[in-house]
């Protein structure tokens, strides 16, 4: 059997051609580490390396930003996470999620301002934490606190 080179040649040509038009779509759909898995399979010699890093670089942000903000969220830890929300609806901006969580951060935790525990709490839709113990304390204020914190549990 004889293998026609140029038409081996031509074929592999033209899906390299597509799998980096798939990829650019992919980037331009916001969907980077899908982007990096097609450009993944091309080999290193024939891939548009601009692309390739453009696509590992975002997929790479996503995922880091997406764990600081959920570990954000997770604590109730606010001040730092209107940035990142911001840079990661940036990256994927047909987020709702982030959307959503953008409209109900307080502007003033970011400008240094105060914003109350229990204003923060009551803004998603909980109840705020009791506040701790500072001693000394009696038996008395110790039951009071248990019985708060069981409220909130």
């Amino acid at each position: 059997m004889i293998i026609d080179l140029a038409k081996l040649l031509e074929e592999t040509s033209r899906a390299v051609e597509q799998q980096h038009a798939q990829a650019q779509q992919l980037l331009q759909d916001h969907r980077y580490a899908e982007a990096a898995a097609v450009l993944g399979g091309i080999p290193d010699h024939l891939r548009d390396q601009g692309q390739w890093q453009e696509a590992v670089t975002r997929r790479d942000r996503v995922e880091t930003l997406t764990g600081i903000v959920r570990k954000a969220v997770t604590e109730l830890r606010l001040e730092g996470l209107r940035r990142s929300v911001e840079e990661l609806l940036s990256l994927q901006p047909q987020r709702q999620d982030l959307a959503s969580l953008l409209a109900r951060l307080p502007a003033d935790v970011e400008s240094g301002g105060q914003t109350s525990e229990a204003a923060v709490w009551s803004r998603f839709g909980g109840k705020p934490r009791p506040p701790l113990l500072q001693s000394p304390f009696d038996s008395t204020q110790a039951v009071s606190a248990q019985e708060a914190w069981v409220i909130v549990s």
